[in-house]
């Protein structure tokens, strides 16, 4: 989360190819291009697209990061958003209880082509809407029949625990997943995050 100006705030969320030291390089190099490109003030796609330009200059194909990165205005309570490869992302409507995913199939993971381009996206929260976003290490998960946990169990970890907080609700999600693979933790790196407008 990066405080970009009174009352907005940048929220990203991703997740990188590897272990090990290049993995830790290439998420060390994310994030400090995220925060020098955000403290700019560009848009999110903008964002993605000068992150990507600069890592395709030195990093290795066969590494890559997915990403999402939005800006959250708090008092429009409007998320501007956009993603390379890291579709990951639900909003659940409070006043119909819909749980739609983006709608644009967003940019390529980085580093990538040059300029490449990353659509924008915008989601308006109104009270007691939710956005929830995670890495693949939740939806990626197998059962003993290699069926995938997949976003219809993360909507469905959703529903059962929408009256939950905010941090009782991912880690419910989380604990979903793994009751999912039958362990009580996930091999994978998997993380969840979840926003909330508040009801009133």
């Amino acid at each position: 989360m990066i405080d970009l100006e009174k009352n907005v705030i940048g929220i990203a969320l991703g997740d990188g190819k590897g272990q090990g030291f290049k993995a830790g390089k290439l998420s060390a190099s994310v994030h400090a291009y995220l925060h020098t490109y955000a403290n700019s003030r560009l848009s999110p796609s903008e964002t993605l697209r000068k992150i990507n330009n600069n890592m395709r200059q030195w990093c290795a194909p066969s590494n890559y990061v997915t990403l999402i990165y939005g800006i959250l205005d708090l008092d429009s309570m409007d998320f501007h958003f956009s993603h390379a490869a890291h579709p990951y992302l639900l909003h659940y409507k409070n006043g119909t209880g819909e749980i739609s995913g983006p709608e644009k199939d967003g940019g390529p993971w980085i580093p990538w082509f040059h300029d490449v381009e990353y659509p924008d996206e915008y989601i308006k929260l109104n009270p007691g809407d939710l956005v929830i976003a995670w890495t693949d290490g939740i939806t990626e998960v197998l059962d003993q029949h290699d069926k995938a946990f997949g976003s219809k169990g993360v909507q469905l970890a959703v529903k059962k625990y929408i009256d939950e907080s905010v941090d009782a609700l991912a880690e419910q999600i989380y604990q979903s997943a793994a009751g999912f693979l039958g362990a009580s933790l996930l091999q994978d790196d998997a993380t969840v995050i979840v926003l909330r407008r508040r009801a009133t």
